[in-house]
């Protein structure tokens, strides 16, 4: 019995012999397959994506051309121009050099003259072989319009003055207060009680005329109450004057407040006087009505331009000065407590020059000269030194 069990054991242990190298055959036989298809896979990967390289460098050149063909100068050859319009033409193939290195491209550009003329036809082809020695192309077409360059200025620019109107359809210098009566408008500038000064300003060029009236109410003005004497155009320059003149060294962030007067500061000071140093078209000083705000002032000064004859635009040049009604610092050395300095914001100049259009937001702050020893000094890269001069 127990024969007969050992006789059918060692059967089986030699039947079993070499099952284990035919598994390990089959699965390199697997493995193997796998390997050439990641092969495969990644040359092909390659293959695409060396394409591809080629393809954006190709649409590169061809965009190229087409830029090179619209940065025309002139429309017609002119001498000092390399390049016209006119000169827009069809050119060979030839041999271009391109970022990639593994093979050449060839461009030719095609130029066909619409009918009815005055625009072009653009085409650009670019031709190269690939690795695999595969002809590939790429072609880009456009138009371009046989317009003067200079032209594409108007887009943006007008001819001359303002090209729209503005807010409340009129001139964007206008005084929002200004009482509207279509063609124009009249403003009631900041004057003592008992004035009859009114502007009367045009809705589209923004220039006013001075007239006077004994109506300073908005609600009862019509334009039947102005007298207009005087046929003289002014051109309006406006802005704001804050006080900054706590007992300190006014810091930046100081000059970004208004300080009421009376208010942090329990001295009193009187209303700027400000005028308009004007030196064209004529020479003279021009006043400016100044308000009497609690926390700021608003100032409004209208400037006599010459506007005859008509093609000549209106301008002016002058600047601005506040005068002896606040005890300006002098030297700029002084440090009294009791003097004071005129800072004027980055943006405003000291001095105007040919000034074709009205100037809004030119702002001033108003400090302490000093504290009797050390002078104070506008604060900078927010404002600079207008009065005394730095």
């Amino acid at each position: 019995m127990s024969a007969d069990i050992a006789r059918r054991g060692t059967r089986a242990a030699r039947s079993a012999r070499g099952v284990s190298l035919i598994e390990a055959l089959v699965a390199f036989a697997v493995l193997g397959f796998g390997m050439l298809g990641v092969a495969g896979m990644q040359a092909t990967l390659r293959y695409n994506g060396d394409i591809a390289k080629q393809r954006s460098e190709a649409v590169r050149i061809a965009q190229e051309s087409l830029e090179d063909w619209r940065a025309f100068p002139v429309l017609n050859p002119t001498p000092g121009y390399a390049f016209s319009y006119a000169g827009i033409a069809s050119a060979a193939q030839a041999d271009v050099a391109g970022y990639t290195t593994n093979t050449t491209y060839k461009r030719t550009g095609t130029v066909v003259e619409s009918v009815p003329p005055g625009q072009k036809v653009l085409v650009a082809d670019v031709e190269w072989t690939d690795r695999s020695g595969v002809a590939q192309s790429v072609r880009l077409s456009s138009l371009v319009a046989g317009v003067a360059p200079e032209l594409a200025a108007t887009l943006v620019a007008p001819s001359s003055g303002v090209p729209a109107r503005r807010p409340l359809g009129r001139h964007r210098a206008i005084p929002p207060q200004a009482r509207d009566f279509g063609s124009a408008s009249v403003f009631l500038p900041p004057q003592p009680s008992g004035g009859t000064v009114a502007w009367r300003f045009d809705n589209v060029s923004g220039l006013f005329k001075e007239c006077s009236s004994p109506v300073q109410d908005y609600a009862v003005l019509a334009l039947a109450d102005l007298i207009c004497s005087n046929a003289e155009n002014h051109m309006l320059l406006s802005g704001y004057v804050r006080y900054a003149t706590r007992r300190a060294q006014p810091q930046p962030v100081d000059v970004g407040d208004a300080y009421a007067i009376g208010g942090p500061d329990p001295d009193a000071f009187p209303v700027p006087m400000i005028s308009i140093v004007q030196t064209a078209p004529s020479a003279g000083s021009r006043g400016c009505h100044v308000s009497s705000g609690a926390t700021l002032r608003e100032y409004f000064c209208g400037i006599p331009v010459d506007t005859t004859p008509p093609t000549t635009p209106p301008k002016w040049s002058g600047s601005i000065a506040f005068d002896a009604s606040l005890p300006i610092a002098s030297p700029a050395t002084d440090a009294r407590k009791d003097r004071f300095r005129v800072c004027r914001y980055a943006f405003v100049p000291a001095a105007y020059a040919n000034v074709l259009d009205a100037l809004q937001n030119q702002n001033f702050v108003i400090i302490r000269a000093g504290d009797d020893t050390n002078p104070y000094s506008c604060p900078s890269g927010v404002t600079v030194a207008h009065q005394p001069p730095p």
